[in-house]
């Protein structure tokens, strides 16, 4: 089973996800979201404590919170970045971003690799589905760990809310039926790992979400 441990990082608390197979020690970084000394510090802190062998480094999709520590990520563990390509107008205005947040910017990277639906992300023996979930941006992607009845949502939803959907490539039927056909259709104890705040359960969120209850 992956270990899944992760911190709220930057002025936004965005989750960083550290997802790693304990018997290989390979390990993904889900939205690297350290944006100064004392963050980047603790996330290097917690890759050496667990041991992790970055092999991948995820952006769920674009907006700067979630991206800002991209470059750290990479020069400091290495690894395989994966970026949505339909968010890349969004990777192409980071600079832009950060300034009109206030955010301290180390250009990210270019993507290694399109982060594309169908695809499967391997860590030892252990798999990560991606899919594509958009609504809050055309190109955010989640990643289902169907094993361990958990899901990485990315900003699609959260405990007892959803992804704004008035930012660049936002689209309010869209996020509605992606959290319908592809969010909410997961088993009731599926662990809901969101992009801020608490997790929580799709069961829970298809129940007492009070921004889904007029359209389930």
């Amino acid at each position: 089973m992956l270990n899944i441990e992760h911190c709220a990082l930057n002025p936004f608390a965005a989750n960083t996800f550290l997802v790693w197979d304990p018997a290989s020690g390979e390990a993904a970084m889900i939205d690297p979201a350290a944006s100064n000394e004392r963050e980047r510090e603790e996330m290097r802190e917690r890759v050496e404590e667990y041991g992790a062998k970055i092999k991948y480094v995820i952006n769920t999709h674009g907006h700067i919170d979630h991206i800002v520590g991209n470059r750290f990520a990479i020069e400091t563990f290495g690894g395989t970045l994966l970026f949505p390509s339909g968010d890349k107008p969004l990777l192409d205005g980071a600079p832009d971003q950060a300034e009109m947040y206030g955010f301290e910017y180390q250009p990210s990277p270019e993507p290694d690799a399109d982060l594309n639906e169908g695809t499967d992300i391997l860590l030892g023996d252990e798999r990560l589905r991606v899919v594509h979930t958009p609504g809050h941006s055309p190109g955010e992607h989640s990643l289902l760990y169907e094993k361990g009845a958990a899901a990485f949502v990315g900003d699609v939803i959260f405990k007892g809310a959803i992804g704004r959907y008035d930012l660049w490539g936002g689209d309010e039927t869209t996020l509605i039926e992606t959290i319908k056909t592809k969010i909410l259709s997961l088993p009731d104890d599926t662990i809901l790992y969101a992009g801020h705040g608490e997790k929580t359960t799709a069961g829970d969120e298809r129940r007492s979400n009070p921004f889904l209850a007029s359209f389930l």
